[in-house]
């Protein structure tokens, strides 16, 4: 038996340990039943005046069906280097909800479902599967009726309280497929005898079957079988159509007592969330429709309505499929417009922009801002952004289909040059202008800054324990080629960098050949080798967790391989 769980019966599960279940799970039934019945009654005995002033969501009683996963959190240990949990399983819910006003709503819940926690190899790691079912009472917050935002949305929050009471049937994996029981050997292995010298050679290596075959009911002194915890919740309620809705939420429940993972006397309480995804009837929303159409609309002479022409163009309301047409329209049988619209008439296309700083989002003014067109080479405008950072510029006018082919270029002292092309087709819309996401960001130029970053390369990769420059590499090899010709201004250093993975001499070496391999390639498209030096810092400079000795995904690993191009001097 593992570690804190004090053995007093035979490891195999009593009969009365079924009955007793059966009589509980027949308790908590009675007991929502007539909880279901109090709402129930509760729902019909509303004021008839307060009932026909309120929205059809509103007052009414809806029942849920759903499931979800257990998710246990309680306080048993958990050794990432030695045992993978498995901690969720399946649940479901049954659910009857009574909105009390525009806020609030009372809801009574019946769950059934098992929790978990699972180790392999440590001796203080503890299984069980708990089988559970019990009740939940619960109160709940809406935001639909209260904040405007969520009047006339399909989703709306909500957060909810409460207090559950839980039975369950413990259960432990102790021994495996052939009856032999588990020990936990210091080694880290699971063994069929105790970790003792003189069972050194004669122990054989089992693994765990995952099947809970003792019942720890009458195993442990003090372990009751109920539980209860208060719930908090947090949801979104998905509006489907007025009888229909569905709800998304999440469940953490407190647990007031230390049994239920059969962990006695740690006085750490065991704490769940049960997640899930229920779908909702609502009960008498037809009625009340036909209640408030009723008391709305029921003295009207809808006959004298139909016979009304409410716009004006000849053609009574009840035929009219065009209602609200502009007066002095020509319209068709129908009450439809039959005017022929204009031809849009193409004004002015043109750029107006806002250039800002990008870390300060503060307005850069005197920007120089060039605009040449592709087709010819020839300079279309030159100006500068005034003090708010904007600038504009009007095309000559274009035909109906032309094409829009410029480049613009931006430059400041201080500040990287931009650059970035426009390539439209002129739609005929008027007063067309090329307005980007957002205003057009500048980096300074500054001592340390990744040039990489500031012209969005991409990660230059290599072969694993190879520094040729690889096509791919190129393409962003040329881009701070570009960079730097732009910017005559700066040098750069040119640093590599490797994983953890290899030995720290190893990644030093492969790193100062990438390195050199990387500043060779620029120095063949014509950068002088003053304004580049490079340099290779193997594993010195892990910027996440993955130093030697820690384990780590590919993913993380590879974050620590990079190229970074730093400015130096400008």
């Amino acid at each position: 038996m593992p570690e804190g769980l004090i053995r007093r019966g035979a490891d195999s599960a009593p009969s009365s340990g079924l009955l007793l279940e059966k009589k509980n799970m027949f308790k908590v039934v009675v007991i929502g039943i007539v909880a279901l019945i109090g709402l129930v009654s509760s729902g019909y005995s509303q004021n008839s005046r307060f009932e026909r002033n309120t929205t059809r969501f509103e007052y009414n009683l809806s029942l849920e069906l759903g499931s979800g996963m257990f998710t246990h959190f309680g306080d048993l240990p958990r050794y990432s280097d030695y045992q993978y949990p498995q901690i969720r399983r399946e649940g479901y819910h049954l659910s009857l909800d009574k909105r009390i006003n525009s806020m609030f709503s009372a809801s009574l819940q019946l769950n059934y479902g098992h929790i978990s926690q699972n180790g392999s190899v440590r001796p203080d790691i503890h299984n069980f599967l708990a089988t559970t079912y019990g009740g939940t009472i619960l109160g709940y917050y809406h935001f639909d009726n209260t904040d405007q935002k969520y009047l006339n949305n399909r989703f709306a929050p909500f957060v909810g309280a409460g207090i559950s009471l839980k039975y369950f049937n413990l259960t432990a994996d102790i021994y495996d497929v052939n009856g032999s029981k588990y020990y936990y050997w210091s080694d880290g292995y699971l063994k069929d005898q105790p970790d003792a010298y003189e069972n050194y050679f004669t122990a054989n290596n089992i693994n765990r079957d995952y099947n809970y075959e003792t019942n720890l009911k009458d195993s442990i002194v003090g372990l009751s079988n109920m539980l209860f915890s208060i719930p908090v919740e947090v949801g979104v309620r998905i509006k489907i159509i007025p009888e229909l809705y569905a709800d998304l939420s999440i469940q953490y429940h407190f647990g007031f007592n230390d049994l239920l993972d059969g962990h006695v006397g740690n006085g750490l309480g065991d704490q769940f969330t049960y997640s899930s995804v229920g779908l909702s009837y609502v009960f008498g929303t037809q009625r009340e429709e036909k209640e408030e159409y009723e008391e709305l609309y029921g003295d009207l002479d809808m006959a004298s309505i139909d016979d009304f022409d409410y716009d004006g163009d000849g053609v009574m309301f009840r035929e009219d499929k065009c209602p609200g047409t502009p007066k002095g329209h020509r319209v068709d049988q129908w009450g439809c417009s039959i005017e022929v619209p204009e031809e849009p008439v193409p004004d002015t296309v043109g750029i107006e922009d806002i250039v800002i700083e990008i870390i300060s989002q503060s307005p850069i003014d005197s920007v120089r801002y060039i605009i040449i067109d592709k087709a010819t080479g020839d300079t279309v405008y030159v100006g500068y952004t005034d003090k708010d950072g904007s600038v504009s510029y009007k095309f000559p006018e274009p035909e109906l289909g032309d094409k829009i082919e410029y480049e613009v270029i931006l430059d400041k002292t201080g500040y990287f040059t931009k650059k970035f092309d426009i390539d439209e087709t002129h739609d005929g819309r008027d007063n067309y202008k090329f307005n980007w996401d957002g205003p057009i960001e500048m980096y300074k130029i500054e001592k340390g800054v990744d040039v990489g970053k500031v012209y969005d390369l991409s990660t230059i990769y290599y072969a694993r324990d190879k520094y040729d420059i690889r096509p791919g590499a190129k393409i962003e090899l040329d881009k701070i080629a570009a960079a730097l010709r732009d910017n005559p201004e700066i040098t750069i250093e040119l640093g590599s960098h490797t994983s953890s993975r290899g030995s720290d001499s190893h990644n030093q070496k492969l790193s100062e050949q990438r390195a050199k391999a990387a500043a060779e390639y620029l120095f063949s498209q014509g950068i002088s080798k003053d304004r580049l030096t490079f340099k290779g810092y193997g594993e010195s400079k892990i910027i996440n967790k993955c130093v030697n000795d820690v384990l780590c995904t590919d993913e993380e690993h590879a974050v620590n391989r990079r190229t970074e191009f730093k400015v130096v001097t400008h």
